[in-house]
């Protein structure tokens, strides 16, 4: 009986493809190849950029210019990390697009370190998933950045939007802050149909400034009563929100199925309206626990929703 494991190297090449091949679907199997580091490029212009989007290889992309000038989107269909030195201020200069960046199957976008100054940018969204709605999933990382001066008024109406049809593994927005904009932050609502489907399995927004945001921060919906689904699954916490205001509730989950509220600062929030407004037709599991509501909205919370140690003043 031939052994497994190391013995494995010593198989002719053509019986090797046989053995690996072979078996169960579930079975684990030896590969012949192995798994290559994403390159490491300088990119000084969107062109730049766009070259190396265009190749196979995951890749990391290091913001070396000031100005980029955008005439299509960034389409993200494979891993790309951008990352840059925070002390340079990033400018995106664009056309009216639907957005600079473009979540497609099988895309894991990762913003990392970036400063980014949204005076310039004319697109509705700053970043969106794919409106062809495939349905290989996505991955989107937002970490330590600055994004500041948004604007609908310029017509970017969101920082993120997701839209039917697709779906993402996780959403990770973390150690970042968010200054002087002036729309909605993220939007995650266009499953209407009411069906149990959602935009998101895992959505963590934790140690973020948010400071004079006005528009909605956040609204996740899932409709519909089937309970055979386990998203959205959120967790919003340490996050600081001063000045943060909307027409609507500042934040709306409805049909979100895990939620944990804790250990965050509101602070002149939505002082004449509502907070957090809670919508539920399925059983639900959220804990609002350890915040800190300064001059700032109600809860609007219903049977699902358990709350403890907050201080309201």
């Amino acid at each position: 009986m031939r052994k497994t494991g190391s013995a494995v190297k010593n198989i002719p090449i053509a019986e090797k493809e046989a053995y690996t091949n072979s078996g169960a679907d579930w079975f684990k199997k030896y590969s012949t190849s192995t798994s290559k580091k994403p390159t490491f490029i300088n990119c000084l212009t969107a062109d730049e950029i766009y070259k190396q989007l265009e190749k196979n290889e995951d890749v990391t992309i290091q913001l070396t210019g000031k100005e980029y000038k955008i005439n299509k989107p960034f389409v993200i269909s494979k891993t790309v990390q951008f990352k840059s030195d925070k002390k340079n201020l990033i400018i995106f200069e664009t056309e009216n697009l639907l957005s600079v960046f473009i979540l497609s199957g099988k895309g894991n976008l990762t913003l990392n370190n970036i400063n980014i100054d949204g005076k310039n940018i004319r697109t509705t969204h700053f970043i969106s998933s794919d409106s062809n709605g495939y349905s290989d999933h996505y991955n989107l990382t937002i970490n330590n950045c600055t994004l500041q001066n948004f604007s609908n008024k310029n017509g970017c109406q969101n920082i993120f939007y997701a839209f039917k049809y697709m779906i993402a593994d996780s959403i990770t927005i973390n150690n970042n802050l968010f200054s002087n904009n002036s729309c909605n932050f993220f939007f995650m609502n266009d499953e209407k149909e009411n069906k149990g489907y959602y935009n998101a399995e895992t959505i963590s927004i934790r140690h973020n400034n948010f400071n004079s945001q006005n528009g909605t921060l956040l609204n996740v919906y899932r409709g519909g009563s089937d309970e055979s689904t386990l998203g959205p699954n959120l967790t919003f916490s340490h996050n600081k929100l001063s000045n943060c205001n909307a027409a609507d509730p500042l934040i709306t989950l409805t049909g979100v199925q895990v939620s944990n509220i804790f250990s965050n600062s509101f602070s002149n929030c939505n002082p004449s309206s509502t907070l957090i407004f809670y919508k539920d037709i399925v059983r639900a599991k959220h804990n609002f626990e350890s915040n800190t509501l300064t001059n700032s909205g109600k809860i609007a919370e219903n049977v699902f929703v358990t709350e403890r140690g907050n201080t309201i003043r």
